[in-house]
């Protein structure tokens, strides 16, 4: 399967999706209480919920790399 390389060097779908998942998060932040064309406004969204969100997803790819470091040869 396809997905960005980790610091391994190993395609990672984790990466993938996490760096995705930030980068929609993100985008939802800047355009957060404007209006834009054909979307009509888009809801607000607070630094706290922002920081959540990013957390969240940052989670996951903190989880995968705890697991990688406690058992490096998993496959």
């Amino acid at each position: 399967m396809y997905g960005l390389k980790d610091s391994r060097g190993k395609p990672s779908i984790t990466l993938t999706f996490v760096t995705v998942s930030l980068a929609v998060v993100l985008i939802k932040f800047a355009l957060a209480s404007l209006a834009v064309p054909g979307l009509g406004e888009v809801p607000p969204m607070s630094g706290t919920e922002f920081a959540a969100a990013a957390g969240a997803v940052l989670g996951i790819w903190w989880g995968r790399e705890k697991t990688e470091k406690e058992n490096p040869h998993a496959d």
